[in-house]
């Protein structure tokens, strides 16, 4: 599953490390659910597999299914052929492959840190050409220049990138544009043209096109928002959640930096589940009853001010209409001939850009998200692909790209 995560995300000195047990429960769980061991059957439990895995341990595993003959990092799983008759079998070749892949986030962040360091005094165009060079040297290590290798090459930059603080933005697509075609699939490419393609790559990365600073991106948005095709469906294996993603979420972004705004924000989940359930009115009177519980203070008001996003890459402008524009979005929040999945991605786009009150923007954002989705019972496999990816207000394509991932993250449950 390919949601883009940011390298902050990934990165494993972030976050525990892999809990070996923790990961088997539910890789014998999937292998229970789909038995055939017909070819069919393989490839029906090895999605269940990669499945069950993301929802258990946080997107940052989904790299443990891509194998090394398709291009990918992994060395140990060979795609549905890895799935054995036997479930312990296949479950200690899914725990090997895990390790495997947190192997391969601990060599990139070994990697990145030298690399920032030369870099720092460098511009951009020299910064990413080194990264770049680095990271490729990297990746034709792991995978022997096999298959799509070029795909793992321009994830793999674009997250040394963000390590450098070169961007703030995922730049997988970008760079892959810039290598275009160039790359043979399964095959190395000679010195001088990896050189070619790594000067070129710099330069595009280091061109490309900025945030519109001195333009209003809230405006920007309401363009978007008009022309947006909203109305993604739901996807064919719409599944049940196993867990409350947003709560574990809450555990493990909230909580570090303070217990009690953890604490806070999940009174203030609960509140807008409850809401949910009830069905009640979606207006600016309840979004500030949410709001002072999770700030556990009234202190707060309707900005009157311009403001900007939190790395300064947007700037919302303040609209005479400002309460009539929010209006307008919570309604068409809760207006059932747009399916849940497209409400709730419009409403957290609406509420990032519209940044209604003098604090608290994100939060409200995050709880009216849910409240959306579980009018509908529906919850998430997992927040992180949804709360920690950058969004441009500005960008055409994000509407779309952003339902999409709803589609895989949202299901039945929790609620």
């Amino acid at each position: 599953m390919d949601f883009r995560l940011p390298w902050s995300e990934l990165d494993p000195r972030r976050r525990p490390p892999l809990d070996v047990e923790d990961a088997r429960k539910p890789a014998l769980a999937a292998l229970r659910r789909k038995p055939g061991r017909t070819s069919s059957g393989r490839d029906l439990a090895e999605r269940e597999l990669r499945f069950l895995l993301w929802s258990h341990l946080g997107a940052w595993s989904s790299g443990w299914s891509d194998p090394t003959s398709a291009g990918g990092p992994n060395r140990i799983w060979k795609g549905a052929d890895s799935v054995a008759d036997d479930d312990d079998a296949t479950a200690h070749r899914v725990i090997s492959a895990l390790e495997d892949w947190q192997g391969w986030l601990v060599q990139l962040a070994d990697a990145f840190e030298p690399i920032a360091g030369a870099t720092k005094e460098l511009d951009e165009v020299d910064a990413v050409a080194r990264a770049a060079s680095d990271v490729l040297a990297l990746v034709l290590e792991r995978t022997g220049g096999q298959g799509d290798w070029a795909r793992t090459f321009a994830t793999a930059t674009s997250w040394c990138v963000q390590a450098c603080g070169r961007a703030n933005e995922d730049l997988t697509e970008l760079i892959a544009t810039a290598i275009g075609d160039r790359f043979e699939r399964g095959a190395a490419p000679s010195a001088e043209l990896a050189q070619e393609v790594v000067e070129e790559l710099a330069l595009e990365v280091a061109v490309r096109e900025r945030a519109p600073f001195c333009e209003d991106a809230l405006e920007t948005w309401w363009q978007v928002r008009a022309s947006a095709p909203w109305g993604s469906p739901s996807p064919p294996d719409y599944r049940p959640t196993e867990g409350d993603a947003h709560r574990l979420f809450i555990r493990t972004h909230d909580r570090p930096r303070s217990g009690v705004r953890a604490d806070a924000m999940t009174r203030a989940l609960v509140r807008a589940r409850w809401g949910a359930k009830q069905k009640l009115k979606l207006d600016l009177g309840l979004l500030k009853e949410w709001l002072e519980l999770a700030l556990m203070n009234s202190d707060f008001a309707v900005r009157k001010n311009d403001c900007f996003s939190e790395d300064k890459g947007e700037r919302y402008g303040r609209p005479k209409d400002l309460e009539k524009r929010l209006a307008q979005a919570l309604a068409d929040a809760t207006n059932e001939a747009t399916p849940p999945i497209s409400r709730a991605a419009r409403v957290y786009m609406d509420l990032s850009v519209l940044c209604p009150f003098t604090v608290g923007n994100a939060r409200i954002a995050r709880l009216t998200f849910d409240h959306v989705l579980a009018r509908d019972g529906l919850g998430l496999h997992d927040a992180t692909p949804v709360f920690t990816v950058r969004r441009w207000a500005h960008d055409k394509g994000e509407p779309w790209r952003f339902q999409k991932v709803l589609a895989a993250c949202v299901g039945p449950g929790v609620t």
